[in-house]
């Protein structure tokens, strides 16, 4: 019978070293604002925030299109002071989809960028949002992007 393999120090100590530099690659979850384009002649350009989860995945996004980046970032503070008395709220869209919205008083201030099949993941996923929204940076610099969200350039 063998006996388990165990590692020795310096096996655990490069280990852990990796481990460490992993964390250190990984991003954060962050806000982006983004200046978006229509295609010709259906409306004017907006402004819009998203929150990108650590792996880059779109987590939620306002309610509404905003004129400039200015009205942007005051939506986007407004929704950062709001957090902690927000309701996240799930529904059910015509699909038979669940989504989630983020609830200040009579307002809504986010919406799931994502749909879920069951109840009980979207309300995670919008509390998640609330727990990550809290611990996110400052909004990244506006980039330009189309309206099928192709990136044009940045600011």
């Amino acid at each position: 019978m063998f006996a388990p393999w165990t590692p020795d120090c310096r096996t655990l100590a490069r280990h852990c070293r990796g481990l460490v530099k992993q964390r250190e690659v990984m991003a954060d979850a962050r806000f982006q604002m983004f200046t978006v384009f229509p295609a010709r002649g259906q409306w004017d350009s907006c402004v819009v925030w998203r929150f990108l989860s650590a792996n880059n995945r779109t987590l939620a996004q306002p309610v509404k299109c905003h004129p400039n980046e200015v009205a942007c970032l005051v939506s986007l503070r407004e929704l950062r002071s709001g957090l902690t008395g927000a309701t996240v709220l799930p529904g059910r869209d015509d699909r038979g989809l669940w989504s989630w919205r983020l609830r200040v008083g009579e307002v809504d201030l986010a919406v799931s960028s994502r749909t879920y099949l069951r109840r009980i993941r979207a309300y995670e996923a919008g509390e998640s949002f609330r727990r990550h929204a809290a611990e996110a940076g400052d909004v990244e610099p506006v980039r330009l992007v189309s309206a099928n969200g192709f990136r044009i350039e940045s600011c």
